[in-house]
């Protein structure tokens, strides 16, 4: 369910999509009577819609993104995965520090996600928070995701400083 309402980003152009989102954030169960209420209101899944309409309404998203960071320090691992995939998607500088903290912990299923998060981010810092995780890391399955992702969102190293390219 939370990766349909984040696919759900791809169908911002029509309208409905984004009443729905909102009906499911509003908890407007007069409108959809029909919907899975009480599976919309799990922390992951509410993570997800927020992180739809934050990616969708990039002004006034503050409770979109205040939401999120109320859970990235849930006890469920999940729920903190999916934080740290919603704030990669935000692109908020505020969140950076965060992404590399999960991203260099022990709970793997979280580093992986932040690791991801990092890759979906763009831009210089999160790109440089991964070469730093890389040098970390290397030689290990941590390393090598990074590595992989580096190479795939940033084209890192430059061909011209990787012998193998």
């Amino acid at each position: 369910l939370s990766n349909t309402l984040h696919a759900l980003y791809g169908m911002r152009i029509q309208r409905g999509v984004i009443h729905i989102l909102r009906g499911i954030w509003a908890d407007d169960r007069k409108a959809y009577p029909e919907f899975a209420w009480e599976s919309l209101r799990k922390p992951s899944v509410r993570i997800a819609a927020a992180s739809t309409l934050n990616r969708i309404q990039i002004v006034n998203s503050d409770d979109y993104k205040n939401y999120i960071r109320e859970h990235r320090y849930a006890h469920d691992s999940f729920i903190r995965a999916q934080a740290s995939i919603a704030l990669g998607l935000g692109g908020d500088p505020e969140d950076l520090d965060y992404l590399f903290e999960q991203a260099d912990g022990n709970d793997h299923y979280v580093a992986q996600s932040a690791i991801t998060a990092l890759s979906l981010y763009g831009g210089n810092q999160a790109r440089d928070l991964m070469i730093e995780l890389f040098k970390k890391h290397q030689g290990s399955a941590r390393g090598n995701l990074v590595a992989e992702l580096l190479k795939k969102a940033y084209g890192w190293p430059p061909a011209e400083l990787n012998p193998l390219s």
